[in-house]
């Protein structure tokens, strides 16, 4: 009896693999989503299939193991192909498309913009009034952009406007106001851009401003004993309240050859022309630096017109000196 015993013993854990692995084949087969199920007997068959093995049923362990290995995989990919095809997939609901939106027409820079109201047009009539009272050369340039906007304004308020006519009245000072700014700005640009320096200078006594434009020399100058030592000339032009108008060339040391009594020569060459002789006299003051070259008008008017300028002027024991000026751009 015992044998028999021991043999039936050895078959149980081959059998007990063929009933898992038998479960669990039909809950795949059956229902393909039941894998929770069907895993665990699969597993279980598979252990069993080993156990078998190890008890020496070597032909059914191994047919257990195989059959655990690869019937239940291509079980499980047929039954997913049988069912894929039945599975019908509800397209999606579409979202209702938004309402329709009347595009707006964008405003044309042509049309003219809307009319000030009435406490409107009052600030920008005092606005501009107090903007033209502005003096001097940097607040011309400063008010003169809003200046401009404020215009553009005003030329849209209607004629029922109860201060149309004051508008009206207006209108002119502020073109001479632009005008005036316009001109200053072209002047500034144009000082910038050459040598020229600009001054002015009020009169103590109140006869009004003088003022003053200076370029220095190209070239250095050099004299003997006691004004040794190299120097730049300088040529001014003036007009004075109290002095008039006036040209003058001056150095920083030495003496020009020119009396209260004789006077002098001053020989002058504008850019490539020919040598032009002016007459030159002492300085009111009798500084010996400084002489004016006569006659204005003459001199000037040429000087306008042109980029170079060469004097030759005789000094006090040191000869005659020729001085190179580079003038162009000038705004006089």
């Amino acid at each position: 009896m015992a044998p028999q015993i021991e043999t039936n013993v050895k078959q149980g854990a081959l059998i007990g693999g063929w009933v898992c692995f038998g479960v669990g084949m039909l809950f795949i087969l059956l229902s393909g989503c039941a894998l929770a199920v069907a895993v665990p007997l699969l597993i279980a068959a598979f252990v069993l299939s080993i156990v078998s093995m190890s008890q020496r049923r070597v032909a059914g362990g191994v047919s257990l193991l195989l059959a655990c290995i690869i019937i239940p995989p291509v079980a499980f990919l047929a039954r997913m192909a049988t069912v894929s095809p039945q599975v019908s997939f509800r397209s999606p609901t579409p979202l209702p498309s938004p309402p329709a939106v009347r595009p707006t027409a964008s405003p044309s820079s042509s049309e003219p913009s809307p009319a000030p109201t009435a406490v409107s047009v009052d600030s920008l009539i005092d606005k501009a009034k107090d903007l033209m009272k502005a003096k001097g050369k940097v607040m011309w340039l400063v008010s003169s952009d809003e200046l401009k906007k404020i215009r553009a304004e005003l030329l849209n308020v209607p004629a029922s406007s109860r201060r149309y006519a004051e508008i009206q009245q207006l209108m002119p000072q502020i073109e001479a106001y632009l005008d005036a700014a316009q001109k200053e700005e072209q002047s500034a640009a144009k000082r910038a851009a050459s040598r020229w320096m600009y001054t002015e200078q009020p009169d103590e006594m109140g006869r009004g401003i003088s003022k003053f434009a200076t370029v220095e020399s190209d070239n250095l100058l050099s004299f003997a004993f006691p004004y040794s030592g190299e120097q730049h000339a300088s040529l001014r032009l003036q007009k004075s309240p109290k002095y008039g108008k006036g040209v003058m060339l001056a150095i920083e040391r030495g003496q020009f050859s020119c009396s209260s009594f004789n006077g002098c020569k001053v020989s002058v060459r504008f850019d490539n022309g020919a040598i032009q002789n002016f007459s030159g006299a002492e300085a009111a003051n009798f500084k010996p630096n400084v002489v004016f070259v006569e006659p204005y008008e003459k001199f000037v008017n040429q000087l306008k017109h042109s980029k170079k300028v060469v004097i030759e002027a005789d000094f006090f024991q040191d000869g005659s000196r020729v001085m190179t000026f580079h003038v162009d751009g000038l705004d006089w």
